[in-house]
């Protein structure tokens, strides 16, 4: 009875899911429409910015990969920390402007309905536990600000988690360079803080898109 019960459960969360993401659907179309060419603007500032911060990371790496197949460990680790320092200097941004979009989102007319960060995008397991039971509390708050607000969050907690490891494993390579395990955590920490960078910039264009919504509402209730 017990089982019976859980599985009608579970159908009826994945019923509702999909009825929900069906509906959305035009509704996200109208939501993107409205986004002005000043949002546009916005948007391409920030991705730009974006695809120069993951160039740094991802030449350091690819370099160090490089100099650790040649065997010159003193070169790869060099390289690491130099992917840990551009990956550093651009958190601060990242989290400035998350903070920022939590405060936008408490005084906004209203909030496209977001999805949640998904634990199935990263890799380390402490990302994923994080983002996992993210992903169960979006079910169960109501509104999409509250919703929103804990995208947000999540990402932020991807993104301290991510570099914190990468970090740890570039530190821990200085000593141990030709430990693999260090090496593994490390790539993981690059992909999984570029992974939340990704979902930064996606809220970012909710965001964008919600408030530019409200302004035509706005415009048309005149």
């Amino acid at each position: 009875m017990t089982m019976t019960l859980v599985i009608a459960a579970v159908l009826a969360t994945l019923v509702t899911v999909a009825y929900g993401r069906y509906r959305l659907g035009p509704v996200q179309h109208d939501w993107e429409s409205a986004l002005s060419p000043e949002a546009h603007r916005q948007l391409d500032e920030v991705r730009s910015r974006m695809i120069v911060d993951a160039a740094l990371a991802d030449d350091a790496l690819l370099g160090a990969e490089a100099a650790r197949s040649a065997g010159d460990w003193g070169e790869a680790c060099r390289l690491l920390d130099l992917g840990v320092w551009a990956l550093t200097q651009a958190t601060p941004e990242r989290l400035t402007r998350l903070r920022g979009m939590g405060v936008a989102i408490r005084v906004a007319a209203a909030i496209m309905p977001p999805p949640p960060v998904k634990a199935v995008r990263f890799r380390l397991g402490s990302v994923k536990a994080a983002t996992g039971a993210g992903e169960l509390l979006h079910h169960v708050l109501i509104t999409p600000a509250e919703r929103m607000l804990l995208r947000l969050w999540m990402i932020a907690c991807a993104m301290r988690l991510a570099l914190h490891v990468a970090r740890r494993s570039a530190a821990a390579l200085r000593t141990r360079p030709q430990a693999a395990r260090h090496w593994q955590h490390y790539v993981a920490g690059r992909a999984d803080w570029g992974t939340a960078d990704e979902e930064h910039l996606a809220s970012f264009r909710l965001l964008l898109e919600s408030a530019a919504a409200a302004d035509r509402a706005e415009s048309l209730a005149r």
